[in-house]
């Protein structure tokens, strides 16, 4: 019966416009976000959207510039980043690429000068430098070395 009557309170509060300009979604199980969320800047363009799973952060994310450029996206698993993440200049073109694993860099981190061309090829162990790091000039020749 609690259950209940606190499901009917957060509907009434969706409907008579406790939803505000930054959530476009609301869906609470158990006083926790589930499903598919968009949150929105002041300006009504959109800030950021994922999917939450019993409270954290699950799946596929995407984090918007105020412009409404894309600035990053990558995965999430419970709350934590996972996988490969991109990362974006305000102006579209890629800035870095970083591999995550338990919300710690791990893998392979390629960082990009703003012409596309990388900058630095490095390595990372549950969030440590590891392995050799490639150093490279703005037209894309590599410059230097330092291992880990």
């Amino acid at each position: 019966m609690k259950r209940l009557i606190t499901s009917c309170f957060y509907c009434i509060l969706i409907i008579y416009g406790c939803d505000t300009p930054q959530t476009k979604k609301i869906e609470i199980e158990n006083n926790q976000k589930e499903g598919y969320w968009q949150f929105w800047y002041d300006s009504g363009k959109m800030r950021e959207e994922g999917g939450y799973k019993e409270g954290e952060k699950d799946g596929n994310w995407k984090y918007y510039f105020p412009t409404g450029i894309l600035e990053q996206e990558g995965k999430y698993s419970e709350g934590k980043k996972e996988s490969t993440w991109q990362f974006y200049y305000d102006f579209g073109a890629i800035q870095r690429e970083d591999n995550y694993k338990f919300d710690k860099l791990h893998g392979s981190s390629t960082m990009f000068y703003p012409n596309a061309k990388p900058m630095v090829n490095a390595k990372y162990k549950y969030g440590k430098p590891a392995g050799t790091w490639e150093f490279f000039n703005e037209k894309g020749e590599k410059t230097s070395e330092k291992s880990f």
